[in-house]
This record gives C-alpha cells, structure tokens and sequence, in this order.
C-alpha cells in the first residue's frame, strides 16, 4: 500500500495470500485471503492509501480493530490480526459469505415478523455485549449487519464506535 496499486491474488501480506478483493469502502479494500500459519481464510481490510493522507486515519483503523477485540460475541465479527503492510495498517477479520442485511432486504424485500424479530434479537445481543465492553457503536444501519450463509448474523463495522467508562 503506501502509494501501491490494489492487491492482486497471489501477492502475501505478511502471512496471508491473497485470494480476490471482496469489496471497497471509504476507508479501504477488503480481499479474500488465506491464512498461511492456519490454513484458513480470512477478510483482510486494508487502509486505501489515499486515507493515510488524512491526519490520525492509520490510528483510527487500528482503534476500531482494538474496540472490535475488546469482546467475542457470537453477533460481532471476529478479529483474528493486526499489522501493518507497505505502510498501510490492516486488519484480518473472520471470513463470512454471505450478504450484507441491505442487499437482502433490497432483494428479498419485507421480512417476516418471525425474521424481523430474529434479526432484532441478534442485533441487540451483539450490541449489549459491546456496551459491557464499553463500546458504544454509533452507526449501526443495514449495510453495517452481515447475515453469512450460515444464519448467524454478524454486526460489522466499527468504525465509529467510541469507547465509555461506564457501562
């Protein structure tokens, strides 16, 4: 990264060869990767090079991965590790396939009561679990819900979240 083209597959950071770039968001690109030490994949999101013009961007990316560490809860995205390649901070995140909540409600449209509550449930499990940490989301909305194939949906994105003293 530092001024680097988008990764290609093939190219490693550190231990992780990357497979195929999943998607790009305003603070950077997530890839498909495999973990060469586990043998297994993960999401590695890695700070668009562009951001790390912008003062403390670096420092924000890894205070959402500490936030994000400061709990494992069945509802919220797993971090597995943090480095740095090229310059450029990142993050390797449990792999999930699946569909962000946004793209099925556009695509499957109204839920079901039964679903609606399910999806309610899980969502305000995940979110209690952070405020007992001491982390306060601040933008929970569709695209930030991960609903993987395997049902168990995770809350993605901590970006914004901020950290309390008190619970």
């Amino acid at each position: 990264m530092g001024g680097t083209a988008e990764l290609r597959p093939g190219d490693e950071v550190e231990h992780f060869r990357i497979l195929r770039l999943l998607g790009e968001g305003g603070m950077g690109r997530v890839y498909a990767a495999r973990d060469l030490r586990l043998g297994r994949k993960v999401a590695l999101k890695v700070v668009l090079p562009e951001r790390l013009s912008h003062e403390g961007a670096a420092e924000r990316f890894l205070r959402e991965a500490r936030l994000t560490a400061r709990f494992a809860h069945p509802h919220i995205v797993a971090i597995h590790h943090v480095g740095t390649h090229a310059g450029a901070p990142y993050v390797a995140l449990e792999y999930l396939e699946g569909e962000e909540l946004r793209r099925r409600m556009l695509r499957e449209g109204p839920m079901s009561v039964r679903a609606t509550a399910r999806l309610g449930r899980a969502i305000a499990e995940a979110l209690a679990a952070a405020h007992e940490a001491g982390v306060l989301h601040r933008d929970l909305k569709p695209e930030n819900v991960f609903v993987p194939v395997d049902g168990r949906l995770r809350v993605l994105d901590f970006g914004l979240a901020r950290a309390v003293d008190a619970p």
